[in-house]
């Protein structure tokens, strides 16, 4: 009897225990502040995958770029340089290509090389929370409205 109870008690920490390791959140990084939700975050071909969370990259030094919009009037829009983040997750020498995507799945890549030349593209800060991707120097003016996430490849 003493034998099962020992087996029914080491059986039970070791399920505890794995459910505890279950339960860590996905958005939440060691980079994000503690119990912080990750707003945006860069993933793939970098030394360190980063997540942030939207106070953070708010605290971040911040610039104002004009862009044409749809209808051809100009728009300012505010936000941090997509190039000074590239720069603190550090992207690997053979890394060639950046995909962005939004939280509804939209997927828009751009070359790495323009992103990290570029001074006016920027994650801007959206009225209602999140960020959107400008970057007017490329073809089309990608844009790219509730991104989350940015993968480099």
């Amino acid at each position: 009897m003493k034998h099962t109870s020992r087996l029914w008690l080491l059986g039970l920490a070791l399920l505890l225990v794995f459910i505890a390791g279950c339960s860590a959140s996905a958005a939440e990084t060691p980079a994000a502040g503690e119990g912080a939700v990750v707003a945006l975050k860069i993933t793939g071909n970098v030394n360190d995958e980063v997540g942030w969370s939207e106070e953070e990259i708010h605290s971040m030094e911040s610039t104002q770029v004009d862009s044409t919009n749809n209808e051809g009037g100009t728009e300012t829009y505010t936000g941090v340089r997509i190039k000074t983040l590239l720069s603190l997750v550090g992207v690997k020498p053979d890394a060639s290509t950046v995909i962005f995507i939004a939280g509804d799945g939209e997927t828009i890549e751009a070359p790495l090389s323009e992103l990290q030349d570029c001074e006016d593209c920027i994650f801007t800060f959206r009225k209602n929370g999140g960020f959107s991707v400008l970057v007017p120097a490329v073809s089309n003016k990608l844009m790219v409205k509730g991104v989350a996430e940015v993968q480099v490849e």
